[in-house]
Order: C-alpha cells, then structure tokens, then sequence
C-alpha cells in the first residue's frame, strides 16, 4: 500500500481521497497518485495555466489569496512551469478545495457557496428595509400579470395617478382638486368628504394603491397651514378609497420619501432632482439584461404625457411610486432559503 506523509502520521492514500488532502512535503504530480481531475473545461484549464505561469505574485495577488500567490511563484521558479491545473496539488498548502478555489479566482468566479450566503444575505436585508419603509407592512402579496397597482400623488391643486398592470402603463394623468387652495371653507368635513368622494369616483380601479409619505411639517414653515390642510385631505381620501366598495382595492399603501429616492437614485446632494427627468432613463430595457423597473408606455399615453407637461412632474412621481411597489412585492416574495 502507498502511503504519503501528512504532519507527522502516514496515512493510506486510500482514506485520503475521501477528504481534502494537504501535503506538507513536496511531492511531484500529486494528482496522478489519488487520481484526481480538476473540474475545468479545456478553454477555462487554458486561462488557469496562462495566468498561472506568466503572472507574478502581484498580478497574481488580483485574483487569489496572497499567500497562495507567493506560494505559486515559489513553485514555479523553483520546479518550472505548471503543464495542467492539478499540478497546482504540489504547492505548499493547496488541497483540492484550494486549488478549485484558485481556479476560479483566475477565471474570476466567486465560489458558489460564497456568492449564495451572499445573496441570501442581501435578500435577507433588503427585506428588512423594504418592512421599515412602507406602511403597512408589506409582506407576502400575491402579483399576478392582472395585478393593477395604483401610484397616486395629491396636491390641494391636483391629484396626479399612474395605473400599472404587469409591464404595461395603462393610463395616466391629472385630475383638479381646489381652485382656491387658500379658503378654509374647502377643509372643512363637508369640503373634504365632497372632494375626497368625486375624486375617488375619477381614479381608475386598481388592486393597490400607494402613496409617498409627506415630509416631516416643521413648526417654523412659512406654508404649515396649507401642508395640515394637504394632510387632511390624503386622510379624507385615502378613507374614501379604503372604504369604497366599487373601487376594488385590496390595500392602501403608502412609501417613504428615502426608499423611493434610493431605489431610483433621486438624491443630488440634499435636494431631490426631477423624476421627470429621471424617468426616460429608469424605465428603459436594456439589450442585454433585465430592468425591473421597465415599463411599456404606448404612444396614446405618450401624447397624454406631452399635453400635460406643466403637470408631468407629479405623474412621472405617480409612476415611480407604482413601480417602486411592485418591485417591494417581488421582493418580499421572494424565499430565502
């Protein structure tokens, strides 16, 4: 029986196939002795031993551990130029776990083990966000092609929507709220609950629907009685929507400033810069990969986009915030395993 030394304790070479094997003494074509094959292609074997050989320890070092980078150096000057991967077994402190790990380091592939904890920890905490960010809780959500989510943003002048179905914009636009947004005889119950009523009868059914949360009202505002006025009226609203029983909707919803500014990247500075301008960009397809937020606008919405340019603003934001949601929901459905 052959036998190789390990540490201090000879052990048959039978017994260590079935573990990861370490030599600490060199011995010449190791692979050949416990009939082991690297599992590469032959194109991919031919990058390995390219780098292998021409490289030096700090080219070596963009791809591999540095100390297995100066171990290989070593090797090589040493013993020459390997002649096939698994030769990479004699080099001091390479087992085969090792040596697939180098392999794949010089063809720029993340371990798999290493990459899944990866990505099962950045679903993990992106879900973790998601929660903190959009009342209520969102959860598991069931989306179907047929799902219509609702974006919905409201102004004391105007509300402006977006209605979204699977990829597809299914309509847009403005609808007038108050002419005089200054007389108080508009806040009062009567005045919101008629506003609120004929709005909510003008909006498209939908599944869903969300909102953007306002920002904080400070005290010192120049324009705190019209945003307490503006927050009566969501309220009014968002009632007359959650209790309608001809609207359809499973759900009220409604998304902090900062998830929407992050997940589009809206942030310049400290002041958001236009979602107008932002939209082209955010919901184009590009040829070789896949845009979650990609949206289908047929030319009809196009024109209605183009007529209400004085108010494009708020339906672009209106969009955002459909889009913004169903890709919450995706997330949120996903199962981390």
């Amino acid at each position: 029986m052959f036998f190789l030394k390990r540490g201090l304790v000879l052990t048959p070479v039978s017994k260590l196939t079935q573990q990861p094997i370490r030599f600490t003494g060199f011995i010449r074509d190791v692979y050949k002795t416990i009939g082991y094959e690297a599992p590469f292609r032959e194109e991919e074997r031919e990058v390995i031993l390219a780098k292998l050989n021409k490289l030096d320890e700090s080219e070596l070092n963009k791809y591999i551990a540095k100390k297995h980078s100066k171990h290989i150096v070593t090797h090589r000057e040493k013993n020459g130029e390997f002649t096939c991967v698994e030769q990479l077994l004699d080099v001091e402190r390479v087992e085969t776990k090792i040596l697939e790990r180098i392999c794949r380091g010089l063809l720029k592939l993340k371990d798999e083990k290493s990459k899944a904890g990866q990505e099962k920890s950045s679903l993990r905490s992106m879900k973790l966000y998601y929660s903190k960010q959009v009342t209520p809780k969102v959860t598991k959500i069931s989306l179907t092609p047929e799902t219509r989510i609702l974006g919905l943003r409201v102004s004391l002048k105007k509300a402006s929507y977006a209605l979204i179905e699977s990829n597809q914009l299914i309509s847009w636009g403005n609808i007038p709220v108050f002419d005089e947004v200054s007389s108080q005889k508009n806040y009062t119950h009567q005045g919101l609950f008629e506003e609120s009523r004929g709005l909510a009868s003008s909006l498209p059914a939908a599944d869903f629907c969300v909102q953007e949360d306002m920002l904080a009202i400070l005290q010192q505002d120049p324009y705190i009685r019209l945003k307490v006025n503006l927050v009566k009226l969501r309220s009014y609203i968002s009632c007359e929507l959650s209790s309608s029983t001809h609207f359809g909707l499973q759900g009220m919803f409604s998304i902090k400033p900062g998830l929407i500014d992050k997940m589009f990247e809206l942030k310049l500075g400290n002041e958001r810069i236009s979602m107008m301008d932002r939209l082209p960009k955010i919901i184009e397809q590009p040829l070789f990969e896949e845009n979650p937020f990609y949206i289908d606008i047929s030319d009809e919405n196009m024109e209605v986009y183009k007529e209400e340019r004085s108010a494009a603003e708020p339906m672009a934001g209106a969009l955002l915030q459909a889009l913004a949601f169903r890709r919450i929901i995706e997330i949120m459905n996903q199962e981390v395993s």
